[in-house]
């Protein structure tokens, strides 16, 4: 069932016009970075976007701009991965996961905000991702905010599990809950 539900929303995702896409990745990021949970967060574990996800980018510059710690994520091993800081996005580098990285692997644990992805989401602040297990063994293992971005359109419904955990807040195009 959550294999389908992922299916369904990656395609739902990557038909989303360019040019909406870069409207909503807009409204979500500037109400991101006028929350006070933003404004007050010295550490940020934030992703990297990649391909249909929410854009990061222009936040991730932002956040280097208001001097925060900005951290990002290094797969280990799967389910693991660590939050390691980056200085600069001329840093990046594609790992041996196809995600973008930094070559540092000086963990950083308990940031104040961590910024997750994910393809779906319902009202009690659940989170499907792709299905590693990456951010619930994160989310169970580290203190911290969790913010999902998310498009309003992503809201469905899915099964829950024990070791999914849940967000504490979700923001889209259209709301913060």
């Amino acid at each position: 069932m959550k294999q389908e539900v992922r299916e369904q929303f990656i395609n739902i995702r990557k038909n989303l016009n360019k040019e909406e896409k870069k409207k909503y990745d807009s409204k979500i990021i500037n109400t991101l970075i006028n929350t006070d949970i933003y404004k007050n967060a010295n550490t940020v574990f934030v992703y990297v976007s990649m391909e249909d996800e929410i854009d990061t980018s222009y936040l991730i510059d932002k956040m280097i701009e208001d001097q925060k710690i900005v951290l990002i994520p290094k797969i280990i091993k799967k389910p693991n991965m660590k939050s390691i800081r980056l200085f600069s996005k001329k840093d990046l580098i594609k790992d041996k996961f196809n995600t973008y990285s930094v070559k540092d692997s000086k963990e950083y644990k308990n940031p104040d905000l961590t910024i997750c992805p994910g393809l779906c989401f319902d009202r009690k602040k659940n989170r499907l991702g792709f299905g590693g297990g990456f951010y619930d063994k994160y989310i169970f293992e580290n203190k911290s905010t969790y913010i999902g971005l998310f498009y309003s359109f992503q809201n469905g419904k899915f099964p829950v599990t024990d070791t999914d955990q849940k967000l504490d807040y979700i923001i889209t195009e259209k709301e913060i809950f």
